[in-house]
């Protein structure tokens, strides 16, 4: 797995953005938006399987709270309660014919562009909600399962709830991409990032035991 990415299969044609249905392509923003130059966003990583009822998406009530308190900890106040957006992915997935995908909504800080504001002042900017979903693969390899996976004790620390707001799933996570970094080059697959008192398995490593839940 080292270096890879997990497979992709296919791609959902319409992306939800604010309230609208818009297609894949359309979905973008700007690269002085700020959420690319400052990491200003908010995200959830969500799982929906196929069963004999149809596509069934993992625990969406919890995954769409947690997004929602997310935003609320970085000040990024949307316009859509947890409900909206539970609505919202049950119609993208509903329209994507998919029958298994990931889902990835998103929050992030933009830019406006009749008054654009560039600095590091997020409040100037405006703030997109955005759920994109696709096929992809098991997250750890799909021979994770049956080969297990190889885990190592970062070098990196992981920061503090004293440092930064790390209860917030939120997208400048820098510190797991570092670790992937040194994790990769040692080809190994999952890092484990060390706070001050303990050792903690990162997100991805949750990623794996939700791939197996008990209740779809």
């Amino acid at each position: 797995m080292a270096g890879s990415d997990v497979s992709t299969m296919k791609i959902a044609g319409k992306v939800w953005k604010n309230g609208e249905f818009v297609e894949w392509n359309d979905a973008r923003i700007h690269v002085m938006a700020h959420v690319v130059n400052y990491g200003s966003s908010v995200f959830e990583g969500i799982r929906c399987y196929e069963t004999e009822r149809g596509p069934a998406i993992f625990r969406l009530p919890e995954h769409m709270q947690r997004l929602v308190n997310s935003a609320k900890i970085y000040r990024m106040d949307t316009n859509f309660s947890r409900d909206q957006f539970c609505d919202a992915a049950v119609e993208l997935v509903r329209d994507s014919g998919l029958e298994h995908c990931y889902l990835r909504p998103i929050i992030l800080r933009g830019l406006n562009d009749e008054s654009p504001s560039f600095g590091v002042n997020p409040f100037p900017a405006p703030i997109d909600a955005y759920i994109a979903t696709w096929q992809w693969g098991k997250y750890l390899g799909e021979e994770a399962l049956e080969n297990g996976i190889d885990v190592c004790v970062s070098s990196w620390t992981r920061i503090t709830t004293n440092s930064m707001p790390a209860m917030a799933k939120a997208g400048e996570s820098a510190e797991t991409a570092t670790a992937l970094d040194a994790i990769y080059r040692a080809i190994l697959a999952i890092p484990v990032a060390a706070p001050r008192d303990a050792v903690l398995l990162d997100a991805l490593l949750d990623q794996a035991v939700a791939a197996q839940p008990s209740v779809v």
